[in-house]
């Protein structure tokens, strides 16, 4: 009989063990003794983890972490015994734990040619969405220039919150970037969300005004142990697309990096929207990886 549950007290161990058995036997314990550690000091959050008993005997574990927003992460599970049916039961039950959370959206990014891993989420109803085109900058290399006279912007503050969730909500209308998450979440829900991408800096969420009417917003977050900031979102309102306003927001926010903790920036855009990837390209990006976005939305 198999019986799916959250870990919790010892089995937590297990569970992480039991992720961990890809890696070589000689590595394995110091890999768990490290997860471990980064869990008691909040770096990684296990209260997701959910493993998988085949009558007495734990033969499965899988890694979920619900985030801000009402978004999860999963990833496909580890099992002893090349065991597909607790494979299956594992996901199965990890959806219903996250439902019965309150998560609207789970999402995993896998390597495209992770076929197992994707075959087993998309029979478990974690569908493919698309394909993310993960692109990288230098900070520090030559900056195109911009002749035109310099945007208008807000940095985000609780004084500047409301029009931030109004203005994101508008560019949401006929995007590119994932047109199938419109409406899934509000636009609070998504800053929640975006707030948790990386460490929070206030000052480098900017909203961008021309001729008085909010027309842009981009965020980004730092990543430290990467050396890196992310561009986690750019957006425009219908009425102000096609007239070049993103590529004048990024020119003028990237520039200003601080360069202390990250030499580089990076983001992830829908491949099917080739617009924003090309503006990306012009603007000195280079491709790093495609993954491959699955999706299950809740209602």
């Amino acid at each position: 009989m198999i019986t799916v549950r959250p870990a919790v007290g010892p089995e937590v161990e297990s569970a992480v063990r039991l992720l961990m058995q890809q890696v070589p036997q000689a590595d394995r314990q110091q890999h768990v003794a490290n997860a471990l550690a980064s869990a008691a000091h909040g770096e990684l959050v296990l209260d997701d983890l959910l493993i998988g008993y085949r009558d007495a005997e734990p033969v499965g574990a899988i890694l979920t972490v619900i985030q801000p927003g009402q978004t999860a992460s999963i990833w496909p599970p580890e099992v002893a015994n090349a065991d597909d049916e607790m494979a299956d039961a594992l996901v199965a039950a990890s959806v219903r734990h996250l439902e019965a959370a309150g998560v609207t959206i789970i999402q995993s990014i896998l390597e495209p040619d992770d076929h197992s891993g994707r075959q087993l989420l998309t029979r478990n109803g974690i569908g493919y969405l698309t394909d993310l085109l993960f692109m990288e900058r230098n900070l520090d290399h030559h900056w195109p220039q911009d002749t035109r006279p310099p945007l208008k912007s807000v940095v985000y503050s609780t004084e500047t919150h409301d029009r931030f969730v109004a203005l994101l909500e508008q560019t949401y209308q006929a995007t590119l970037d994932c047109p199938e998450l419109d409406g899934i979440r509000t636009a609070e829900q998504a800053l929640a969300s975006h707030q948790a991408a990386g460490r929070f800096a206030a000052e480098t969420w900017r909203l961008y005004c021309i001729d008085g009417v909010d027309a842009g917003v981009l965020l980004l977050s730092e990543h430290p142990d990467q050396r890196a900031w992310e561009l986690v979102y750019m957006g425009v309102g219908p009425s102000c697309r096609g007239q070049g306003l993103g590529w004048r927001m990024l020119l003028d926010a990237l520039p200003k990096l601080p360069r202390t903790a990250a030499d580089t920036v990076f983001l992830a855009v829908d491949c099917r929207n080739r617009y924003a990837s090309a503006t990306y390209e012009r603007l000195g990006f280079s491709a790093l990886a495609s993954r491959a976005l699955h999706l299950y939305l809740t209602r």
